[in-house]
């Protein structure tokens, strides 16, 4: 139950040989190439953003941030949106993280429902923009995306779908 390893000549000098647990070793060799792949899809910073756009279905909305504040945007002035809710969001969204990587470079989108995206949010800062597309469900707890800004086609928890908000009411201070 232990493996010989040789260690490389210039890291611990010539002939010498490590012996160690396989228990060590085992959690390398039986990973897959995606396991080794960066998770994350989105890089913004959560403070810099100062707009945030959400279509689900039918509804659209738009949230800006003036003077620290988020606000609905809309026809009424001075709509303020429930900053624990926002802050949810940003939250939510600044830590995505893929559960699958589907395909690096799909020839057509139709298959993962995408073409016609469920949903989108987009995030708006000094540093440009970032967004997300949803298509259909992968599965019973999971959802296809693609990040507007690139072309692979990943799979993350349904709970990212489950925080966008539906109406309005769902971003407004109670």
């Amino acid at each position: 139950h232990e493996i010989a390893y040789l260690a490389l000549r210039h890291t611990l000098g010539e002939g010498r040989v490590l012996i160690v647990k396989d228990q060590y070793l085992w959690g390398f060799v039986n990973k897959s190439p995606g396991d080794f792949r960066e998770k994350n899809l989105l890089g913004m910073n959560k403070d810099a953003v100062t707009r945030i756009t959400v279509k689900v279905g039918d509804f659209s909305t738009g949230l800006a941030r003036k003077d620290g504040k988020w606000f609905v945007e809309g026809g009424e002035d001075n709509r303020i949106a429930d900053q624990k809710r926002v802050r949810e969001l940003l939250d939510s969204f600044s830590g995505l993280k893929a559960d699958g990587f589907e395909n690096d470079a799909p020839e057509s989108l139709e298959k993962y429902g995408l073409h016609e995206p469920t949903a989108e949010i987009v995030f708006y800062g000094n540093e440009g923009e970032e967004g997300v597309l949803f298509g259909k469900r992968k599965d019973e707890g999971s959802y296809f995306v693609k990040i507007t800004k690139g072309e692979p086609v990943y799979s993350v928890s349904k709970n990212y779908f489950k925080i966008l908000p539906k109406n309005n009411e769902d971003l407004m201070r109670r």
